[in-house]
């Protein structure tokens, strides 16, 4: 295209430095953009292969296949007695490069577990195949209960809470107080202090928060108990 023009190498030369600068800016800088972004890592693994089932409304349902982990919460079980999260559904089992029959098979460390489910069930489906790591010591732990973003703020302050709710905080849910809170669209793993309350982002469903983390106080170092006269 540049043959024959004036100053064709001139050109060449200011186009391939463009595109080349350009490669080198948006490689090196993806780390900060998203941390910048708040774009996190799932904190759980992912399925070894999942592929979107054409023809599906919302949740959009998927086949994913995982590998039976060593100490898994599914080892020693037999495959068709598995129970797994609403809406999800056995499909195949392979041992050895082969498929076997799930009402026939004790699971073992190595299987290939292909289920039918939606999007959202990836981090429960990844709990059940996968080793549970070491529970957190007690001044890390990111939660003590798990509850449902429905729940309302209220009920949760009245147990917990450090200060009276304004009745416009009484009249919303753990979701909703928390999206109030948060000056951006939240992400799994952000936390929120309400009222006392210290709650974490567990799960969403699209830009829903449909599971909050609820961490309950710490008492500080070196702290004593009030003596009882």
């Amino acid at each position: 295209m540049l043959q024959g023009m004036p100053d064709s190498g001139l050109l060449f030369r200011i186009a391939f430095a463009v595109v080349l600068t350009s490669l080198l800016l948006q490689g090196t800088t993806v780390p900060l953009a998203a941390r910048l972004a708040r774009v996190l890592r799932p904190a759980y693994p992912e399925p070894l292969a999942r592929s979107r089932l054409q023809g599906t409304h919302g949740p959009a349902l998927e086949v994913m296949q995982f590998r039976v982990g060593a100490d898994s919460p599914v080892e020693n079980l037999r495959a068709d007695q598995l129970e797994l999260p609403p809406r999800c559904r056995l499909l195949t089992v392979a041992r050895d490069k082969a498929l076997v029959a799930p009402e026939q098979t004790v699971l073992a460390a190595g299987d290939m577990v292909s289920i039918l489910a939606p999007a959202t069930s990836v981090p429960m489906l990844a709990l059940l195949f996968h080793r549970p790591g070491p529970a957190p010591a007690w001044g890390k732990a990111s939660h003590d209960f798990l509850l449902s973003g429905e729940a309302m703020l209220r009920d949760v302050a009245g147990l917990y809470g450090t200060r009276v709710l304004s009745a416009d905080e009484a009249a919303r849910t753990l979701e909703a107080a928390m999206q109030k809170a948060f000056t951006s669209p939240p992400v799994e793993g952000d936390a929120v202090e309400i009222a006392g309350l210290k709650l974490t982002v567990m799960r969403m469903d699209g830009p829903r928060i449909i599971q909050v983390g609820l961490l309950l106080p710490r008492a500080e170092p070196g702290a004593t108990s009030p003596e009882v006269s």
